[in-house]
């Protein structure tokens, strides 16, 4: 009897363990749903991600190859809200309803409407051309073309070089658009930064929802261009203030 008593009570603690387990990793998943529904804040259940798929007069090239990284990251972000994410090249916009909800990637040069956004809602970010600085040990030599080099944000500097460059995340909340909508902005110096932007609030967005909540935010994150996009830590610079601000 004794012998069946010990069983019994080892069965029971087994399952009692695995009951206590798998409660504490629902609770967990329901947090984890909760701050990325208020960092992404979402309004329906379709989100737009807005391409640079389309080929432009501005010459800088289609969509680079590593820009689809960032979209697989994107749509694991809607599928978790069981959001439905729809690509739309950006000449498509005006097929997208004014209260959906966006996430535009690629930055100012290859996607209008992130230039749009970032002139409209985030003046007191740049862009610097080589004429003005350059971190790059050899910039391609063509006649009248002006190369970026980097960013620049308040009295933030962020020079791409040969070894590193930034990535971009950047959301407009509907007080800033007066709109019941949010727009994400999902961008590098090329297509490692952008999607590093994009493996960041995929992998971070719980730093996100502690520093900003549901509010908006500007950030930027430092990325190896010899290594992976993956290749950045959790920290990353806060210019919120400086990008929604009026430059000067």
């Amino acid at each position: 009897m004794t012998k069946l008593i010990t069983i019994l009570a080892g069965v029971i603690s087994s399952l009692l363990a695995v009951f206590l387990v798998e409660s504490y990793l629902i609770v967990k998943r329901k947090i984890h749903r909760r701050r990325l529904k208020k960092v992404l804040s979402f309004h329906g259940q379709v989100c737009h991600i807005i391409a640079p798929i389309y080929h432009q007069e501005l010459k800088n090239g289609l969509i680079h190859y590593r820009d689809a990284y960032a979209f697989s990251h994107l749509f694991e972000l809607c599928h978790r809200l069981n959001v439905e994410g729809k690509l739309i090249p950006f000449h498509k916009i005006s097929d997208v309803a004014e209260a959906d909800d966006l996430i535009v990637v690629g930055g100012p040069l290859s996607n209008k409407i992130t230039s749009n956004y970032l002139r409209k809602y985030c003046p007191g970010f740049q862009l610097i051309y080589e004429k003005e600085a350059s971190e790059f040990k050899e910039l391609p030599a063509a006649a009248n073309v002006r190369y970026v080099t980097g960013f620049r944000c308040g009295k933030h500097v962020l020079m791409a070089n040969d070894d590193e460059e930034y990535g971009i995340l950047v959301k407009i909340t509907e007080k800033e658009l007066d709109q019941e909508r949010t727009v994400h902005i999902v961008f590098g110096y090329s297509g490692i930064g952008t999607g590093a932007a994009a493996y960041f609030l995929w992998k971070y967005y719980g730093k996100l929802f502690k520093k900003f909540g549901e509010n908006k935010y500007f950030i930027a994150m430092k990325v190896s261009r010899h290594e992976s996009y993956k290749s950045i830590s959790a920290t990353y610079i806060d210019l919120t203030s400086d990008a929604f601000e009026e430059s000067g």
